[in-house]
């Protein structure tokens, strides 16, 4: 099976915006676990948000919004998965 333009943007897209953030905050939880106050941040983004979903053009913000809200559910696991650890997303706007 052939990769069309969605499927190799949904990789790529999530390969930076999902497992990038999680592959940084696994090396990383060793270190902010010695930390005082450890706090994990990961940048979301408004194209994030399911409620705009109807407003939004199908292609290229489909696959970095999907991207962005894997990383915004990935993080909010982080965060209760590691009581020790404040870990929350922001979005630039």
């Amino acid at each position: 099976m052939a990769f069309t333009p969605y499927d190799e943007a949904l990789r790529t897209h999530f390969k930076v915006n999902t497992i990038g953030p999680l592959t940084l905050f696994q090396a990383f939880l060793p270190l902010l676990l010695k930390s005082a106050k450890p706090k994990f941040v990961a940048m979301s983004t408004d194209v994030a948000s399911l409620g705009d979903t109807d407003t939004m053009p199908l292609m290229p913000v489909t696959a970095y919004g999907a991207s962005k809200t894997a990383l915004n559910y990935i993080v909010k696991k982080i965060h209760f998965a590691n009581p020790g650890v404040c870990s929350w997303v922001l979005s630039p706007k």
